[in-house]
């Protein structure tokens, strides 16, 4: 086996998705990297993980994946606002989720969290510079380092069984994320669509 430090995926996703829905948010969309990366796959399972646990409708048109650079993200992101009935919330799975969804969110003057509420799975000194403080989920890469250290070691001095450490992370509550009226925050029905990816821009 191999030693594994990372942090605490699927538990932060599922909080974050908790905290989203106890904000009222049923609509909800996401936006992350390649599904074949484990990060990814952890982040969307906790997340939906909290959707079947509240018993919230999972709407596969809203999640959107694959996207590797800013400008791929910022079509996702497109697609997601316009939809007949788009997300009151996305959920942005890694940095260049946030920085890409982000640019699109300034260059059409859309407003956070009036128009669009936003949760992001990484923390950046960035996030203080913006009049919008973005609620958040810092992971603690002193922690990793340090507990990558101590793995290593005793790999080199006792030969101990390979051994997955998760390091806890930091959700940090911003004003991203509004809290919805109950009214018409439910897909009427859904589009018919199948999870977006990248891809469609690339092909």
């Amino acid at each position: 086996g191999i030693d594994c430090v990372v942090s605490a995926n699927f538990l932060s996703a599922y909080e974050a998705g908790v905290y989203l829905i106890k904000r009222n948010h049923r609509r909800i969309g996401v936006i992350g990297g390649s599904q074949d990366s484990y990060t990814m796959r952890e982040r969307s399972n906790g997340f939906l993980k909290a959707l079947n646990e509240y018993q919230i409708p999972s709407y596969p048109e809203y999640c959107m994946y694959e996207a590797s650079t800013v400008s791929e993200v910022q079509y996702l992101f497109r697609k997601l606002l316009s939809f007949p009935e788009p997300p009151t919330a996305v959920f942005l799975l890694n940095y260049t989720a946030f920085m890409g969804s982000f640019m699109e969110i300034m260059n059409n003057q859309i407003r956070i969290p009036e128009d669009i509420s936003l949760l992001c799975f990484e923390r950046d000194a960035i996030f203080d510079t913006l009049s919008s403080k973005i609620t958040s989920i810092e992971q603690n890469y002193t922690a990793l380092g340090m507990e990558a250290a101590k793995l290593f070691l005793k790999r080199i001095s006792a030969g101990t069984p390979a051994k997955r450490v998760l390091v806890p992370t930091t959700f940090l509550e911003g004003d991203s994320v509004a809290f919805v009226p109950p009214q018409s925050n439910t897909p009427q029905q859904a589009t018919g669509h199948q999870t977006c990816c990248a891809a469609e821009l690339r092909g």
